[in-house]
């Protein structure tokens, strides 16, 4: 026999078992899975027909006794009722479960396989695997055939709801039907998933560098905006407002640090009275940030925006009041802690709008919670807070017993 034939046996040999293997391999593990049920079942059994004696029960029950679940174990101790109870319902759900069982993947399989021989002899013609060229084999129909058993268990992961079958003929033909199916446009149904899977990853692609292109233009007018050169053409509002709209969420990020950078650099300018009151610039971006949080989550936007509103050389008193109340509310809400400088703020804000007392003086109060609010508030500052000193100075005998008792000292 020539080394060419011999090749081509074989060849047909290995198509062959490989064909035996995926037949029966479903077969093994479904005959495994019922024969670690059978032994369960057995081992429950002789502990109901044959209890051990006192001594050796407690022995094992010692041995097999759980430890108690430490903090690191998480779920992993879970009751052993409360955790089939959950595995139970999930199954009923059908969360994380096959939409077939176990025992039906071996006619899935038989079936998809059928399917795969039929589309291989779609034109009365059955191709045997056989050597094409001296380096090349032609699997021939053993291609169809695999690709038929994947396209009859595809079918039953795209197909909606549980298909199993029952004990009557027509559900059960009805199964067969759906696998035979699948195996026939095996073929068509592996192409499609993996060209919609191609197609989602390119449209990804496409997605993620047309935003790449849209932050490149975004940051760029930022840096624009908070250029420093007087030269430098102003960016008019609403154009800073539709790049930030559209920009990614790690680009409104870096708006907003570079808008609290500049506003609090630009208050130092002003406090030591070197150059223009600028701050006016950073209220847009805040504005703009704040429409893009649809779900009101983000506290700090609106407690930057209320700072500028009545640092800047128009200053809005009552504006500034109502952003650092919606700053104080969504910190509340999401159980921040801290940012006391908020309360400080309001109380210069009530003072400005001449609330009532008791309503600065509340702000004030929780202010003293914090360490550097605290400070504010003892120790006011004629440069920073203006308005206080004068507030105290003028209610300083309504205030006496309070401003002694939190040690405030009121400078001259």
């Amino acid at each position: 026999m020539s080394s060419s034939k011999l090749g081509d046996w074989k060849i047909t040999v290995v198509s062959i078992a490989i064909l035996v293997m995926i037949l029966v391999s479903p077969v093994i593990a479904v005959t495994m899975d019922n024969i670690g049920d059978t032994e369960v079942k057995s081992d429950a059994q002789a502990k109901v027909n044959h209890p051990q004696d006192p001594l050796a029960e407690t022995i094992n029950l010692e041995r097999h006794t759980p430890k108690p679940p430490s903090k690191d174990d998480g779920n992993r101790h879970q009751n052993p009722k409360e955790k089939n109870g959950k595995d139970d319902q999930d199954e009923k759900n059908g969360a994380n479960v096959l939409p077939f069982q176990k025992k039906h993947l071996w006619l899935i399989c038989l079936s998809g396989m059928f399917g795969g021989l039929l589309f291989a002899i779609r034109d009365k013609k059955l191709v045997i695997p056989h050597r094409k060229s001296k380096n090349i084999y032609e699997p021939g129909v053993v291609t169809d055939v695999l690709f038929g058993v994947a396209g009859g268990v595809v079918i039953f992961l795209i197909l909606p709801g549980n298909i199993t079958p029952e004990k009557d003929t027509i559900s059960l033909l009805k199964f067969i039907g759906v696998a035979l199916i699948g195996g026939y446009g095996g073929r068509a149904l592996v192409e499609k998933v993996l060209t919609q899977q191609i197609k989602d990853l390119q449209d990804s692609v496409d997605d993620l560098k047309a935003q790449n292109k849209e932050d490149a233009a975004g940051m760029a007018l930022i840096n624009k905006h908070f250029d420093d050169d007087p030269d430098t053409p102003a960016v008019p509002h609403d154009t800073l407002k539709a790049a930030i709209a559209k920009a990614s969420h790690s680009l409104q990020v870096y708006a907003f640090d570079q808008a609290r950078t500049f506003r609090r650099k630009a208050l130092r300018n002003v406090r030591k009275k070197h150059g223009p009151n600028h701050i006016d610039r950073v209220v847009p971006v805040f504005l703009a940030l704040i429409d893009c949080d649809e779900k009101n989550v983000y506290h700090r936007n609106h407690g930057q925006l209320a700072f500028a509103l009545k640092d800047q050389e128009a200053a809005d008193w009552a504006k500034a009041k109502e952003e650092l109340t919606i700053a104080m509310e969504i910190r509340d809400r999401n159980k921040v802690g801290g940012f006391y400088v908020y309360e400080f703020n309001r109380a210069l804000c009530r003072i400005k709008t001449v609330d009532k007392l008791e309503e600065i003086k509340k702000d004030l109060e929780v202010a003293l919670s914090g360490p550097k609010t605290g400070d504010w508030v003892k120790k006011p500052s004629q440069v920073c807070a203006p308005d206080l000193v004068e507030w105290l100075k003028t209610n300083r005998e309504r205030l006496k017993d309070w401003i002694k008792e939190r040690g405030i000292q009121i400078p001259e």
